[in-house]
């Protein structure tokens, strides 16, 4: 198990860089250590979305823990990060959200409740 959520140099310079270009190593890194929220586009998905607020604009890092291959045994990875466009920004947040900054943490730590984020904050925040 690890705390640290991996992001390839062929994801980066392949498809985070030419289709999102607004996006920085920087920016991704402020998003995943001080996120406004983290959620799930559905409730058995085990990709998670990090997004905050930053200067006015919404940034969203998208990170899975699915194991495609043997490489990311038991690693969370960043599948993208965008900057998200205003008509784009939804409430689906609320329906599967698993943090918000604004609420506090012991809350949300009892919403935990499929095996899929379970193992996802295992994965993230085991020592």
């Amino acid at each position: 198990m690890t705390n640290q959520i991996f992001l390839s140099k062929k994801s980066y310079f392949t498809h985070i860089i030419p289709k999102h270009n607004e996006i920085s190593l920087e920016i991704i890194e402020k998003v995943l250590i001080s996120p406004t929220y983290i959620f799930k586009p559905s409730k058995s998905s085990k990709d998670f979305y990090y997004e905050k607020n930053m200067d006015g604009k919404e940034y969203r890092v998208v990170v899975t823990s699915k194991k495609r291959d043997k490489r990311y045994f038991n690693r969370v990875r960043i599948i993208t990060a965008y900057k998200i466009a205003t008509q784009y920004i939804t409430d689906l947040r609320r329906v599967y959200c698993i943090y918000n900054e604004n609420e506090p943490y012991i809350s949300k730590q009892k919403q935990l409740q499929s095996e899929s984020e379970k193992e996802y904050f295992e994965i993230i925040f085991s020592d």
